[in-house]
């Protein structure tokens, strides 16, 4: 779903095919550029060359709440004796390594490996390095969503509490992603026009087909929902027109209220890749309704989840008012 090769400045395709984004989410540190030096017997030893150190953290977003395979790739191709580099690593704030000395677990100049399942629930998943001695240090990072998203039902059809109301894979047609979550064709929607399918892989997501489309220039969504309540609302977006910052900057409503008044998703995930926020509503009149406003070029949404989280409260009857007993004269 998510593959990122530490220092690199552009996409790179391994001897599998499977192609890696350039360095992203990192906070922090700096980059060792050793060119192409012998890394073990790896085939790919562009992999493992390089790598980012120093950094404190890595934060990697997911498209959506869920258990994520989570695989560091580390070589140490500075220090050549145990104890010259060790630090601790983090999942989601459990400790995944307190003390990874590499060169100690498979020596210097090969290629090392941690993996781990972890629970994400926010959209961001954290992955945090503590200095012990010398600096932290990675060489690439892969993430692969190994449940289904948290709520899986079918699209488009009213269900009880806490269950998917809507999935609308917006400008496309019916799709099942690859952890068999269902989403219904584009329906709803107040205006726009559709992109077409951009031919290249879309970043932080298996589910290219529906983030590598999207519907633009449209002024809402009116998603009528069964019952009036709280609902989750999660949106889904990649840029996949635009390359730089402030290229299309637009607004997003829900029931009149703002929810993202600059949203800039070039920005915010860069292009071709996947970029999700969820939010709360409350609905009072049986529709749900999503607004879209240009700031810079047109707004464009690439899908749609409404979940119901909470019916309201029913209205308490009036107390019946006692009819006084007429007193007898």
């Amino acid at each position: 779903m998510a593959r990122i090769r530490a220092t690199a400045a552009t996409p790179w395709t391994d001897s599998a095919g499977t192609t890696w984004s350039p360095d992203a989410g990192y906070i922090g540190g700096d980059v060792h550029l050793g060119g192409i030096v012998p890394v073990g017997d790896s085939a790919d030893q562009l992999l493992y060359s390089s790598h980012r150190w120093g950094m404190s953290a890595y934060e990697v977003r997911v498209p959506c709440p869920a258990r994520y395979r989570v695989e560091l790739h580390f070589a140490e191709v500075v220090f050549t004796e145990p104890g010259q580099r060790v630090f601790g690593v983090s999942l989601e704030g459990r400790p995944l390594a307190r003390k990874l000395d590499v060169v100690d677990a498979v020596g210097a100049m090969r290629p090392f490996e941690l993996r781990r399942d972890v629970q994400v629930t926010d959209g961001l998943l954290d992955i945090d390095f503590t200095a012990i001695v010398e600096d932290p240090m990675v060489s690439a990072i892969s993430v692969d969503r190994v449940s289904a998203c948290s709520g899986d039902a079918s699209p488009g059809t009213p269900t009880p509490n806490g269950d998917v109301v809507y999935r609308i894979s917006a400008a496309g047609n019916e799709y099942t992603a690859p952890d068999g979550s269902r989403w219904s064709a584009d329906q709803y929607f107040d205006g726009g026009e559709t992109s077409g399918q951009v031919s290249q892989h879309v970043a932080g997501t298996d589910a290219d087909p529906l983030y590598g489309r999207h519907r633009w220039g449209m002024a809402g969504y009116a998603l009528p929902v069964p019952e009036n309540g709280t609902y989750s609302l999660v949106l889904h977006f990649a840029e996949t027109v635009f390359t730089s910052p402030g290229q299309r900057v637009f607004g997003v409503t829900a029931e009149g209220d703002t929810l993202l008044s600059d949203l800039d998703v070039q920005a915010e995930a860069g292009t071709g890749q996947a970029y999700v926020r969820a939010f709360t509503v409350d609905v009072a009149d049986g529709t749900l309704d999503v607004g879209f406003q240009s700031v810079v070029e047109d707004p464009m949404i690439s899908a749609i989840e409404v979940v119901h989280v909470t019916g309201s409260e029913p209205e308490p009857e009036p107390t019946p008012t006692p009819t006084p007993t007429p007193t007898p004269t």
